[in-house]
């Protein structure tokens, strides 16, 4: 279990918010603080060629940052208007900015070591959402944790169950190996996500069958290749010093909405007392299934 979750911490880069705010949320296109249904019919108006935005609102109004408003951003932003999705009210110029400003939805395949499944992600100011589901060992495995606020919560789905860690279930943890309070801690004190204006190098390279903008960050120890498509992010690459690809983190979503259910205990699940009692739960379903 230590093995699956410490491998998001490759994936975690930073948890810092930025100073430098907009007055007007993301998808905010008429009057008002708050974002509403207006938004998203302008924006739907827009995509159809029936509205005209200036530059700056066509910003605003791409809110999955690939480079055009079309009707998903509309659907995004009467969500977000409704409660459903959460939208930071920093404006991300794009998908590497959301990153750095730690409010972004993610899901990422995993494969290492004889291990495959994929990895999501859920980031807001006060919420990390992180849900593994990884087939090791025979065993089809899914591990969902969040952390809210100082409450750290793990689910398990097929049953609809959940359990609050305590500080019992914790030392639990802890023995095996897994220091939870360490773990989210070094997740969210991740600092070291370079602006990409700092890049050594800038080429155009082929990131799984895309031409994307490759931009090449190196130290000692080898380098860090971030893909960018337009102002979508692609994907990371870390080499070692002699320039061979150690690591490989494609992104098979990335957003800067978050799904507001990523951020609570889901609705009708049943609380079953201890953490240490719901991973047995876990494990033993997983078994099962082979």
């Amino acid at each position: 279990m230590k093995k699956i979750l410490s491998l998001s911490l490759a994936f975690i880069l930073v948890f810092c918010l930025s100073d430098a705010a907009f007055a007007a949320p993301n998808g905010k296109l008429t009057e008002g603080d708050a974002l509403t249904a207006s938004d998203a019919r302008l924006i739907l108006r827009t995509a159809v060629g029936l509205e005209p935005l200036t530059e700056a609102e066509k910003l605003s109004a791409d809110l999955d940052l690939d480079g055009t408003v079309t009707a998903a951003d509309a659907r995004t932003a009467l969500r977000a208007a409704v409660g459903l999705e959460l939208l930071s009210d920093k404006y991300f110029e794009d998908a590497y900015a959301a990153l750095q400003n730690g409010h972004f939805y993610a899901v990422m395949p995993m494969n290492d070591e004889g291990m495959t499944g994929e990895m999501t992600l859920a980031f807001t100011e006060n919420t990390v959402y992180m849900r593994a589901q990884v087939t090791m060992e025979g065993m089809d495995l899914a591990l969902p944790i969040l952390r809210a606020g100082d409450r750290t919560y793990l689910f398990e789905d097929t049953n609809r169950y959940y359990a609050e860690m305590t500080e019992e279930d914790k030392a639990t943890f802890a023995s095996i190996g897994l220091d939870l309070d360490e773990f989210f801690g070094d997740a969210l004190s991740f600092s070291g996500m370079p602006a990409l204006g700092a890049a050594s190098g800038v080429t155009e390279e082929t990131y799984h069958g895309e031409t994307c903008t490759c931009y090449t960050f190196r130290d000692a120890s080898g380098a860090m290749k971030v893909y960018m498509k337009g102002r979508q992010l692609r994907g990371f690459a870390d080499l070692n010093a002699a320039g061979k690809i150690v690591s490989d983190t494609p992104f098979s979503a990335f957003s800067i909405a978050v799904p507001a259910e990523k951020t609570q205990v889901p609705a009708g699940y049943t609380d079953v007392g201890s953490a240490a009692d719901l991973m047995f739960i876990i494990m033993a379903m997983a078994a099962k299934k082979n």
